[in-house]
């Protein structure tokens, strides 16, 4: 399973309005794309303000078949532009494949907490067998 995720940064001034933002574009994603997408915020760190899209696919092929979709929707598309004003700085983009913690029973989810690190050279087993 991979999870792509879609960051930027709300602008300190208007983060109320950054966020109803992002969770309604998060539903016409949803919509056109034919996916789950879900929108969440990062509290409490030195991130504190970065709205994170994440949306779950079996195949690299279905991610490919819902950005085709979103990326063909005019109305998808000035939408997402009509929100450039509300962050700062450009977008970042992440794919990540899950090893391990996902269950295809649905759940509601109140907090996630997210571990990143990077294996250093030369010990990509020894890091995947600790993780």
């Amino acid at each position: 399973m991979y999870l792509f995720n879609r960051s930027r940064v709300a602008r300190p001034d208007d983060v109320p309005g950054a966020i109803a933002w992002a969770v309604d574009i998060a539903g016409k994603a949803s919509s056109i794309g034919g996916m789950q997408v879900s929108a969440w915020i990062s509290v409490l760190s030195v991130d504190a303000g970065t709205i994170v899209w994440t949306a779950a696919f079996e195949t690299l092929s279905d991610w490919e078949t819902a950005m085709t979709k979103l990326a063909a929707d005019d109305g998808y598309n000035k939408a997402v532009a009509s929100g450039s004003q509300l962050f700062r700085g450009g977008v970042s983009d992440g794919m990540l494949n899950l090893i391990s913690g996902m269950t295809d029973e649905a759940a509601d989810f109140a907090y996630v907490a997210v571990v990143r690190a990077t294996a250093a050279n030369g010990q990509i087993g020894a890091a995947m067998q600790q993780g």
